[in-house]
């Protein structure tokens, strides 16, 4: 799962979460399978490591997802990571856009409007040359994160803060800790 998984436009066009949402198919693909693999579909546990960690924590919180697993483990991340929640989501669809020369929105256009012209032309991009155009918003200084999950009211409700101190979250088993060389990458940028 990369970066444009979690491409937004913050509107219906490209509503973004589309990495929560594919990773939901791929346990709903587990859920009708696992049998196939003398595996038991109710005793399926989602297992992330660093960003999949919080990947793990998000589910726990979208309805969609939530009867498709029986335990979590999450190392080295929770959405409560601070590079975990993306924003300025538009900015940066906006931004790679303009990356790949695609026709500057109109101020006339409703934004409904640019948002389709903006999915259009990216549909029409390499998804290699894609991935590696994220790169040019990330700065690795302690967040090498770009995008992440948004609050859209379908895959992640509400805020997460919200959804669990209204308890809209899975009660299960949690196992949580942490790697010894978590934040490599980030200490690596540090040293240069």
């Amino acid at each position: 799962m990369h970066s444009s998984g979690f491409l937004s436009t913050e509107d219906s066009v490209m509503p973004g979460n589309f990495g929560l949402k594919d990773q939901t198919l791929a346990l709903r693909w587990v859920q009708r399978n696992i049998h196939h693999f003398a595996g038991d579909p109710d005793r399926v546990t989602l297992f992330g490591e660093s960003a999949g960690g919080a990947s793990v924590h998000y589910h726990l919180l979208s309805p969609h997802s939530q009867d498709l697993y029986a335990r979590a483990i999450m190392m080295s991340g929770t959405l409560f990571s601070p590079w975990a929640m993306g924003g300025a989501f538009r900015d940066v669809a906006l931004h790679t856009a303009r990356l790949f020369e695609c026709p500057e929105p109109r101020e006339h256009h409703a934004a409904q409007e640019v948002s389709q012209d903006l999915m259009h032309c990216l549909q029409g991009v390499d998804v290699k040359n894609l991935t590696l155009s994220l790169m040019d918003h990330v700065s690795f200084n302690f967040n090498p994160i770009l995008m992440g999950p948004r609050v859209d009211g379908d895959a992640l409700p509400a805020e997460p803060e919200v959804l669990m101190v209204e308890g809209r979250y899975k009660v299960t088993d949690v196992t949580s800790g942490i790697t010894a060389h978590e934040g490599g990458l980030c200490d690596a940028s540090v040293q240069q």
